[in-house]
């Protein structure tokens, strides 16, 4: 890895710390007038964000937060949102989140699927490989998606966030190596 990497690991609670509250102000500003965004530069890096499907989510709003910053952003989205999550923005459902401070649009650069559950192809159960909601995709597993990744940003990744979070089914392993529902 590149000694210039920066890994943010991002639970919940950090993530809402670091998406909306990594404001400065010198002055107390009227609820209208909206706070500065910490100045930061990203301009020719390249971010990841692992697990982002929709604009109400932590995963949109440090996705929109770093393309603010100029970084090249590439997400990665549970497979079962996955069709959904591309039709709306084919669509233009998200067009109006999509709206950077300076009038742009934000511009994904890939999204790929991704289901974190899953370390390597043999780890896929065939209830999922057979599952319609995952069918016809390819290397969604986190393996699989670190090639692709690596293939596609032979540069390496500046920038990678873990915005997974309260999926309805997620499963923790334990020590055993066995999954459990939470």
């Amino acid at each position: 890895m590149r000694s210039s990497m920066l890994v943010l690991t991002l639970l919940a609670s950090t993530t809402a710390f670091i998406s909306t509250t990594a404001f400065i102000s010198t002055a107390r500003p009227s609820r209208s007038q909206p706070l500065a965004a910490l100045p930061i530069d990203l301009k020719g890096k390249v971010a990841f964000v692992s697990g982002m499907a929709d604009p109400n989510g932590y995963g949109w709003a440090i996705t929109k937060a770093l393309a603010e910053a100029g970084a090249t952003v590439a997400v990665g989205v549970w497979p079962p949102a996955l069709k959904i999550f591309e039709t709306n923005l084919r669509r233009g459902k998200f067009d109006e989140q999509m709206k950077l401070a300076d009038g742009t649009k934000m511009v994904i650069d890939k999204i790929y699927p991704q289901d974190a559950v899953y370390d390597t192809p043999e780890d896929v159960p065939e209830e999922i490989k057979t599952n319609k909601r995952y069918a016809g995709l390819d290397g969604f597993t986190i393996s699989e998606v670190a090639a692709k990744v690596s293939a596609d940003y032979p540069q390496g990744i500046d920038v990678l966030v873990h915005s997974i979070a309260n999926g309805p089914d997620v499963k923790v392993r334990t020590a055993g190596g066995k999954g459990e529902s939470k």
